[in-house]
């Protein structure tokens, strides 16, 4: 089922199907809660199971083999869901919003589990979209956007465009891009190796399709209010928060390229200090980061960038971290699309890897020996490769070539870069029961404090 067209056809269409589930709902027979319980049993758990299966929203499963397999991410948290739903198109969805919301039961939207803070645990109804909404709808080439539904991954929709021969991909590459799917990207507001060039999902999201308690199905993009009454009236909501605040906002909220600490309200001040209308505000961009809090998303609208003519990756060799990292912010002016670090616990874990060991040749050596950290600056060639001759000058006169080796060809920079996106794979391999734990993500630091932060973190 493809996301219906803008407009009042849409609207009715939407307005009969929202009827329908309601209608659907109320036969249920749990009664509404007036609170959120503080602890829902097993039988109650059944008793939900049995509800929706009843709807008819598609696979439902509460027992305990697949709740333990859910009560995990990539983080170190583990928390038993209520159970697992996995809707088979957005009428399920809707019905399943509805239902919950009349029960106060939490729902918890999840994507492909790969986030490090425990943003995909919870003691909740998990709705998977991956199974069911995992389609690329349409490819506009010219205006470089695309329309997906949320549970296609990365990886697979950077292949069905380059399969279409668009010449376009979509920019953000989060190290776990192969699992990684658009929803869960736009839930926590993935970045990625490449994010000082593209920015993250917010900077490449044009709009979403969202479903909530408080009105239905309705998209969210630039001008939606002037097709939506539901999203027109959620834009003076949100826009009377944000005047309110708008001092605190200005005060307090962090002037970083990665900052996705709390909801996106300054974004939503930049466009009324623009003069952007209320019902034209662009309110894709509060989706982003908001964890699955503010709605269910079932379609996007994309962003897309050029893919460039070339790639070139420059690997420096540094005596230490502290120095890699002092080194960040002059590279930083030699205009990489990537800057990753690489620190000896790695490049010892791999040295006992027997996969990756062949890719430690990649890495230089320092000027006073073997690399005790290496940096992976990339750089891209938009218009002729001749542009990585300059850029690799510009890299290797600030660091000198002792320390650097330059790749162009697509095979030895596959491998350089198996070698760093191997790294926690690696980490949590080194034998003995003393294991590293994985609990921060995505830390945003200014730029000209990173030597003071990595000094005190350490």
């Amino acid at each position: 089922m493809e996301p219906e067209p803008h407009g009042t056809d849409a609207a009715a269409t939407q307005n009969r199907a929202h009827q329908r589930q309601a209608t659907l709902v109320r036969q249920v027979g749990l009664p509404i809660a007036n609170q959120a319980p503080a602890e829902i049993s097993g039988s109650d758990s059944a008793a939900i199971a049995a509800d929706l299966l009843r709807l008819g929203v598609g696979d439902v499963h509460t027992d305990t083999h697949h709740r333990m397999l859910y009560s995990t991410d990539a983080s170190l948290y583990q928390v038993q869901p209520l159970g697992v739903v996995a809707p088979q198109d957005r009428v399920a969805v809707e019905t399943i919003v509805d239902y919950c919301a009349q029960r106060r039961i939490a729902l918890l939207p999840r994507g492909g589990g790969t986030s490090l803070a425990g943003q995909c645990t919870n003691r909740a109804l998990v709705v998977d979209l991956t199974p069911h909404f995992r389609r690329l709808i349409s490819v506009d080439v010219v205006g470089r956007t695309c329309l997906v539904e949320p549970g296609i991954g990365i990886d697979e929709l950077n292949q069905q465009l380059a399969a279409q021969r668009t010449g376009l991909f979509f920019a953000p590459d989060p190290a776990t891009l192969a699992q990684a799917s658009i929803g869960g990207c736009i839930g926590n507001n993935a970045a990625g190796a490449r994010s000082i060039r593209y920015g993250r999902t917010s900077e490449n999201l044009a709009g979403v399709e969202i479903i909530c308690s408080a009105g239905g199905r309705f998209w969210l993009e630039a001008g939606a209010g002037a097709a939506s009454a539901v999203a027109a009236d959620f834009a003076r909501r949100v826009a009377r928060v944000v005047r309110e605040h708008a001092v605190e906002i200005r005060r307090r909220y962090p002037k970083l390229i990665r900052r996705n600490a709390g909801y996106a309200l300054d974004s939503i001040l930049d466009q009324l200090d623009a003069g952007i209308p209320d019902d034209q505000l662009n309110l894709a961009g509060l989706i982003c980061g908001s964890e699955g809090t503010l709605g269910m998303i079932t379609a996007a609208r994309l962003k897309l960038c050029r893919v460039p003519v070339a790639r070139g990756l420059a690997v420096a060799a540094f005596a230490d971290v502290e120095a890699a990292i002092a080194a960040v912010e002059a590279i930083l002016e030699t205009r990489p699309s990537a800057v990753e670090l690489l620190d000896d616990a790695v490049m010892l874990a791999a040295a006992g890897n027997s996969t990756c060991k062949p890719y430690l040749d990649r890495l230089p050596c320092a000027a006073s020996g073997m690399a005790r950290a290496v940096l992976y600056v990339e750089y891209e060639a938009i218009e002729s490769p001749h542009e990585l001759i300059g850029r690799f000058s510009d890299v290797t006169r600030l660091l000198g070539t002792a320390g650097v080796k330059t790749y162009t060809g697509a095979r030895e920079m596959a491998e350089a870069w198996a070698l760093r996106r191997s790294s926690e794979a690696l980490l949590h391999g080194l034998p003995g029961n003393r294991k590293p734990i994985t609990f921060v993500e995505d830390n945003s630091v200014p730029v000209g404090r990173l030597v003071e932060f990595v000094r005190e973190f350490k």
